[in-house]
């Protein structure tokens, strides 16, 4: 018999991208919210942390499917910045243009691009997962460094 995953979110290539991760084990059944909830509900993002909004999420769909859960919260931390925008990442704005316009107009602000011929910011991006199940509750984190870059 499979084991079940649910990926807290409606993202649909979210889900694809994690059924591909673990496509190899047949004994594992992934799927999204979508799958077996009609209209799921957004779980407001209140801490000021990664793991604490992650937990949020598992934490919620875990009580109510009763089944395993795998949740993320991850952001973009601009080092110049002090780390803006962080775990606000996603509410910066209401659309992913507007957002990078709000991070463009911020570096810009600060010295990075524009006419000052600056070479970029570091940056890095960090994502943390929540897995939630039966007496079990366990962290991953993922940390990719770069630099922004004025292309």
């Amino acid at each position: 018999m499979q084991k079940l995953l649910v990926i807290a979110s409606t993202n649909t290539n979210k889900v694809r991208e994690f059924q591909t991760l673990f496509s190899k084990d047949k004994d594992l059944k992934i799927l999204g919210l979508c799958d077996l909830v009609d209209h799921p509900e957004i779980v407001d993002e209140t801490s000021d942390t990664y793991a604490g909004n992650a937990f949020l999420k598992a934490d919620y769909w875990f009580q109510r499917l009763q089944v395993p859960i795998l949740s993320d919260d991850s952001g973009l931390e601009v080092e110049s910045l002090n780390g803006w925008p962080g775990v606000i990442s996603a509410r910066i704005a209401a659309t992913d243009k507007d957002c990078r316009e709000a991070l463009i107009t911020r570096l810009i602000q600060n010295g990075h691009f524009g006419l000052s011929g600056a070479n970029g910011a570091k940056a890095r991006f960090v994502c943390v997962l929540c897995l939630r199940a039966s007496g079990l509750t366990r962290y991953f984190e993922g940390i990719l460094p770069g630099t922004i870059r004025n292309i």
